[in-house]
């Protein structure tokens, strides 16, 4: 079976934030167990893999504006 190439782009894409954020949770808990945590995470992102994506919203641009305050708000 032929997977569409967005499909393997945006699974990798997954990973490699998950690897990167598991790296820096690494970082600042020593306690965490880093295989387990890889290891629940890819199980539930091959769950999610199996279902066909369907955005929930529409799309929306965000842009920065200062309001004059001082503050920035998105």
């Amino acid at each position: 079976m032929l997977v569409p190439r967005r499909c393997v782009f945006g699974g990798a894409e997954q990973l490699i934030a998950l690897y990167e954020g598991l790296q820096l949770q690494a970082l600042l808990r020593a306690e965490l167990d880093l295989v387990a945590a890889f290891d629940r995470a890819v199980a539930r992102f091959e769950r999610g893999w199996m279902d066909r994506y369907e955005p929930q919203a529409a799309r929306r641009l965000a842009m920065w504006d200062d309001d004059g305050s001082g503050s920035w708000e998105l």
